[in-house]
């Protein structure tokens, strides 16, 4: 049997009260400051003295930070997830 804070959360839920994704919970952040022919790189550490795993587009939405350390943060975004400089990312 489901609680009470369950039933209430579910509720909401479904009334749109309350976000339905994690992402939304935290908001989410999109690539800024990077020229139209270029990419934002994805690294495995938070500094450039870590490798590239993978590039964002410099349109691209959605992205969802973990946290952050200093002038680094780690993210998500589709099925890529790593360290990006804090300095191309803004809140949507």
């Amino acid at each position: 049997m489901k609680s009470l804070l369950q039933r209430t959360a579910l509720a909401l839920l479904l009334v749109g009260a309350i976000p339905a994704t994690y992402a939304e919970a935290r908001g989410t952040y999109r690539v800024v400051d990077t020229a139209y022919n270029d990419v934002l790189n994805v690294r495995t550490g938070p500094s450039t003295r870590y490798p590239i795993i993978g590039m964002l587009a410099p349109y691209a939405r959605g992205i969802v930070v973990s946290h952050c350390e200093y002038r680094w943060c780690y993210i998500y975004h589709g099925n890529t997830e790593g360290w990006v400089s804090r300095r191309y990312i803004r809140p949507e």
